[in-house]
């Protein structure tokens, strides 16, 4: 699930929402952005909420305009780092959902 907010808005603000936790309790993860900050919201081992990793395009409302003016310049300084980031958020679910089904067929193999 992903929540996208105005560049204005504070995207770790809105990860710690009542909106975002109805999100996160329906999809299990809830990536927050405002296109210049990403917030990948979840729950730890204990089922707590969690921010469980962040990424920053730009320090302010005005660095991110003003990057988006140059899309090549802007590619080339946080692209690589910027599309890790995204793989591990998405495949961080994969992964959760792989063991939570392992976990499942090992229950239900046991015999008791």
């Amino acid at each position: 699930m992903i929540e996208a907010k105005s560049t204005s808005d504070d995207a770790w603000v809105v990860a710690g929402s009542e909106q975002v936790s109805r999100y996160r309790g329906k999809y299990k993860q809830v990536l927050v952005t405002n296109y210049r900050d990403f917030v990948l919201a979840g729950r730890d081992a204990l089922g707590l909420p969690v921010k469980l990793e962040t990424y920053r395009l730009s320090s302010s409302e005005k660095a991110f305009w003003s990057a988006a003016a140059h899309p090549d310049k802007a590619a080339q300084t946080v692209g690589d780092g910027f599309l890790e980031f995204l793989k591990r958020a998405l495949l961080q679910t994969a992964a959760l959902d792989a063991v939570g089904r392992i976990v499942e067929t090992l229950e239900r193999s046991c015999v008791f």
